[in-house]
């Protein structure tokens, strides 16, 4: 099983993250619906600009 964090681009390593443990992200023009391991639903406002599948980070620019 895949899961990943989500982060804002800005956010360090120690700021606490969007979402833990996500299982699907849906992207809807600039509408990104995250989904973790509960059911729990998060939706941000931004682009997905790195993903990276070793660290299973998701990291999220927010819309200017």
């Amino acid at each position: 099983m895949c899961l990943s964090t989500v982060r804002y681009a800005t956010d360090s390593e120690s700021d606490a993250p969007i979402a833990s443990n996500v299982t699907s992200v849906v992207v809807n023009g600039s509408r990104i619906m995250l989904t973790d391991l509960m059911g729990s639903e998060i939706e941000v406002v931004g682009a997905i600009v790195r993903v990276d599948l070793i660290k299973n980070h998701i990291i999220i620019a927010t819309a200017a």
